[in-house]
């Protein structure tokens, strides 16, 4: 299972190639976050929209986890296995997706409306649909990770800046 975390700073653009056997990522982001693009062919597409939160797809196979963690506090978490959970943590409170005990809960706020959808069951996808109709097909699981405190640029399982 590959391992990549990128911790980015604002206004950077970063194209950060994996060893071989693995997957090349680039994630171009404009000064405030206005868009993070993650690809790796095979493997996972992400491709997050600003913190209005108009875009956010996932889609991935099993044994993947992914974390990205820009200087503005948004994190994505992605853990791949019969199912997956995706956590978003924005420093704002632009969105916020929590898993529930018992079943899943997907609550998402986003302080300028843009997102209001919240869907609880187990281990069913969830869809979210925003006010511009966009979609995001999630399945949730019951876990949360916490914002990762880690330098600019550092790759695990990848190569070093």
């Amino acid at each position: 299972a590959h391992e990549v975390t990128i911790t980015e700073s604002i206004g950077m653009t970063d194209s950060i190639p994996a060893p071989i056997g693995a997957f090349k990522i680039a994630v171009p982001t404009e000064k405030l976050g206005m868009l993070d693009t993650i690809k790796a062919p095979g493997r996972v597409e992400l491709e997050i929209s600003d913190s209005v939160g108009l875009l956010d797809t996932a889609t991935r196979r099993a044994d993947y986890k992914q974390e990205v963690v820009d200087s503005i506090g948004m994190t994505e978490s992605i853990t791949s296995k019969a199912a997956f959970h995706i956590t978003i943590s924005d420093i704002l409170s632009m969105v916020d997706l929590v898993g529930t005990k018992a079943a899943f809960h997907l609550a998402i706020t986003d302080i300028i409306g843009m997102l209001d959808t919240a869907a609880r069951s187990k281990g069913i996808p969830i869809t979210i649909t925003d006010i511009l109709g966009m979609r995001d097909k999630l399945i949730t699981k019951k876990r949360r990770y916490p914002l990762p405190d880690l330098p600019d640029h550092t790759i695990r399982g990848g190569a070093q800046d």
